[in-house]
């Protein structure tokens, strides 16, 4: 029987029809299991040919073929002298409305030279060498389907591994990537017309941006295109590199046939915008060198708001062309994708859901709101990691999600069980040092100073390192299976009948727990469930174990209550240097005078920081100050903040008082 999804040459002097009704009868005629699958178009070498493929976004003035050697479909440039060509973007099967995408296909030849007749076999020798064929022909078969019973029971995670195994083995994949690459694996990720016209991008230009709020598949997005090219057929001589600066991008030469992603490099330049001017010459040359001669694919990612602020500086460059600029945005998904988003995030959970359960609980999420903070893919993705807010998932579509994510944290911060308000004091340590925490933080002499305020904060008690069970009891109380009773399996989903508040009035009214009872930080990083759902413990560190935020939107807001609940004073004295600059700004905005053209531009307050009011600039400017003891980092003369004219005078104000200080 005919393989559906193989590439066959179509017979001898026939080309792939140009009209839609032949086009049907053939499509009638070959049956593919999804019709939309089916394509008829030429292969690499101009032959046309039948095969049921899933159908890609061809750009407009392009022709898609089949290429055999890789297994995918490619795209070449369309010729108008063989006919019509398309002025906007098509899906693949749609290839017969363009006659020059199948006008210039050879036909292909089936040999006619005469062989001689083989000379005729004794019968029973005939016999015996047909009775051997059937039974190696039988032995195949059964080893075939054995095969593939075993590859079916392992499932699409066992599918991802392999997709993965050489891009997981690189060193340079920062940690806070490792949770995109763990979301792959697990087959969290869901096609999308953005994810096909993305392909198309790359395949031609060799670069493509994709911008996008936060939370909206960029980064998981860029990383899956990464591993579509792998499985291309380059043989294993592919890396995945990932950067997040231009500096890094052009202080060293990639290798031949690396995909390299630079995640969020906008985000520099919000702090350090003088910065802009070298760097558009970097990437000139990087595309000159690099990109014009397909040496390296490269995909930059972007946050919407930031792109919006810098897109006129890079206009002139020729890796930001407006054919290489794609926006994702779930509010434009169709409600298949959005579906399948939900779908794909509820599979991968460790616990099973019945199945009609697991619909009711799609057609509730599909309600779910895009958020500023928050785009639709991370929603559902953090409320499926997320066991609590899981069981808030009528108080999400409510309130909204951002609303219902402080009063998670104002409910975690003031439990009765000591473990958990500490495990809170883990979480907020983590945000304070920029988003990932490991166990030497807590014992190194000046972080660990940080962790024991915060201890002091939420009155609790300083860990210890024997360590007790008891901090997890309260989690048995507070989620209820499908029928009603006390599950001692992994909680589930709710249908978004619960929400936050009544989960807290399940909880046992424990006493405090002593000192000698309390769980060491370690137990509560590996253990406490609401860590768990909040950080994401990074393989491959076992001697001193990394966590890091499940999506840095979750350290982002966990920031912003911080500032909000605690004040300014508690903040700028805990968060490190590197939060402060970072992940914080000015209340008025800042001027941009780095750009003489602009020079009277104010940049908006950005989406996503921390804004600092005015009255605490005083407090910011002597934080700095101590932190470096006069000795200030390179580059802070260059920071955003030294732009800022109130700001600016504290600062001096600040040096001036210190340096008398110390002369005294």
């Amino acid at each position: 029987m005919m393989e559906r999804n193989k590439f066959h040459p179509r017979p001898s002097q026939e080309l792939c029809p140009f009209e839609v009704v032949e086009w049907e009868k053939l499509k009638t005629k070959w049956n593919c299991t999804d019709p939309a699958d089916y394509h008829c178009l030429p292969d690499q070498y101009n032959i046309p040919g039948q095969i049921c493929v899933k159908p890609h976004w061809v750009l407009k003035n392009y022709c898609p073929i089949y290429n055999t050697a890789a297994a995918k479909i490619d795209l070449l440039p369309c010729d108008l002298q063989y006919g019509a060509c398309s002025d906007k973007d098509y899906r693949s099967n749609e290839v017969f409305r363009y006659s020059a995408c199948l006008n210039k296909t050879e036909i292909y030849k089936e040999s006619s030279t005469l062989q001689p007749e083989p000379p005729i076999l004794p019968l029973p020798l005939m016999a015996g060498i047909v009775t051997v064929v059937v039974v190696l022909c039988l032995l195949l078969l059964a080893a075939c389907i054995i095969h593939s019973r075993r590859r079916r029971r392992r499932g699409k995670k066992t599918e991802y591994n392999h997709q993965l195994q050489p891009l997981l083995d690189q060193s340079n994949i920062p940690v806070g990537l490792k949770k995109v690459m763990d979301d792959l694996e697990r087959g969290v990720f869901s096609s999308s017309k953005f994810y096909e016209h993305a392909i198309g991008v790359l395949d031609i230009h060799g670069c493509v941006s994709l911008i996008g709020p936060p939370g909206s598949g960029k980064t998981l997005t860029a990383v899956q295109l990464a591993i579509r090219k792998y499985r291309g057929g380059q043989g294993g001589m592919s890396r995945l590199i990932v950067y997040h600066t231009v500096k890094e991008l052009t202080e060293t030469e990639p290798p031949d046939g690396a995909y390299i992603i630079v995640d969020d490099w906008l985000d520099q330049y919000m702090h350090y915008p003088i910065m802009l001017e070298e760097d558009k010459k970097q990437l000139d040359q990087f595309y000159d060198e690099y990109i014009k001669i397909k040496k390296v694919h490269i995909i930059f990612t972007a946050q919407e708001d930031r792109w919006k602020m810098f897109n006129h500086d890079f206009s002139k460059c020729a890796l930001f062309v407006n054919d290489s600029l794609l926006t994702i945005n779930s509010k434009e998904f169709k409600n298949t994708e959005l579906k399948s988003i939900i779908h794909n995030n509820l599979s991968v959970k460790e616990t099973h859901m019945e199945t009609k359960l697991q619909n009711k609980v799609e057609e509730i999420m599909l309600e779910l709101k895009w958020e500023e903070e928050f785009s639709f893919p991370l929603i559902v993705n953090v409320i499926c990691v997320n066991r609590r807010l899981a069981g808030s998932l009528g108080l999400i579509i409510k309130d909204g999600f951002t609303s219902t994510l402080k009063q998670f944290f104002d409910n975690w911060s003031r439990d009765t069980d000591m473990d958990e308000r500490r495990s809170f004091c883990i979480l907020v340590f983590a945000a304070f040092l920029g988003g990932k925490v490991n166990l030497s933080n807590f014992k190194s002499q000046m972080t660990g100073q940080v962790y024991d305020r915060l201890c002091s904060e939420y009155a609790c008690e300083k860990y210890v390192e024997k360590s007790s069970s008891k901090g997890q009891e309260i989690f048995e109380d507070e989620y209820i299976n499908s029928k009603g009773k006390k599950s001692d399996e992994q909680p589930i989903i709710s249908d978004g009948t619960e929400d936050i508040s009544k989960q807290n009035s399940k909880q046992v009214n424990k006493t405090e727990t002593s000192l000698e009872e309390a769980a060491s930080v370690e137990t509560l990083l590996q253990k406490n469930q609401r860590l768990r759902d909040c950080l994401f413990k990074v393989r491959g560190h076992e001697e001193d174990p990394v966590f890091v935020f499940q999506h840095n939107a979750l350290q982002r807001c966990l920031l912003q209550y911080i500032i909000i609940s605690k004040k300014e004073k508690f903040f700028i004295e805990n968060a490190s240097i590197e939060v402060l600059w970072k992940n914080c700004w000015i209340e008025e905005g800042i001027g941009r005078k780095f750009c003489a053209m602009i020079s009277d531009k104010v940049i908006a307050s950005p989406v996503g920081l921390v804004i600092i009011p005015t009255k605490a600039l005083t407090l910011l400017a002597e934080r700095i100050y101590s932190e470096t003891k006069g000795f200030i980092h390179p580059q802070w003369s260059r920071h955003v903040f030294m732009n800022h004219k109130t700001f600016q005078e504290t600062w001096k104000k600040v040096v001036k008082k210190n340096s008398r200080e110390e002369l005294s």
